[in-house]
C-alpha cells in the first residue's frame, strides 16, 4: 500500500485559521489535520478548511469533518469541494450539515464579522438552527 498523497497549507496571519488541504484525506492523513487544528486553532475566531484541492475523501475524512463541526460549531466553514469529494458528501447526506465558502482565503477571513455565518448549501429537511444532532438544541457560540 502506497502512502497517501497529502499536503496542508496554513494561512494563520488573521483571526481565522485557514487550512488548504490537497491530495487524499483518508485514514492515514486525518491525524495530520487533527494535529494541525489542535496546534493552530486555539484562541482563533474561526476555522476554515478548504477542500478545493482534495482528490479523495474516505469515511475517516467524513468523520473528521463531523468532529470538527462538533468542536467548532458555527465558527467552522469549509471551502467548496472538488467534484469527487462533493459526490461523497452528497451520497453520505452530510453536505448540508456544514457551512460552505466559495473562496476560502485569509483575506476574506480577516474580517470575521463579514464571514460568520457563511452562506450554507441548502438541503431539504436540514434545519440550520441545529448545532448538533437532529432534535438537539443549538449549542453555545464562542
Amino acid at each position: 500500500m502506497q502512502p497517501s498523497r497529502f499536503d496542508i497549507t496554513i494561512e494563520g496571519d488573521s483571526p481565522v485559521l485557514v487550512l488548504h488541504l490537497r491530495g487524499e484525506l483518508d485514514v492515514a492523513t486525518v491525524p495530520l489535520v487533527q494535529e494541525t487544528v489542535d496546534r493552530h486553532a486555539a484562541g482563533r475566531a474561526g476555522l476554515i478548511v478548504d477542500l478545493g484541492a482534495l482528490e479523495f475523501l474516505d469515511a475517516a475524512g467524513l468523520r473528521l469533518m463531523v468532529e470538527l463541526r462538533r468542536r467548532h460549531g458555527r465558527q467552522l466553514a469549509f471551502g467548496q469541494p472538488t467534484a469527487p469529494v462533493g459526490r461523497v458528501l452528497d451520497i453520505s447526506g452530510l453536505r448540508g450539515a456544514f457551512y460552505w465558502l466559495a473562496r476560502p482565503r485569509a483575506s476574506t477571513a480577516s474580517a470575521p464579522d463579514r464571514l460568520w455565518p457563511p452562506r450554507r448549501h441548502h438541503v431539504a429537511g436540514f434545519d440550520p438552527s441545529q448545532n448538533g444532532a437532529p432534535g438537539q438544541a443549538p449549542g453555545p457560540v464562542a
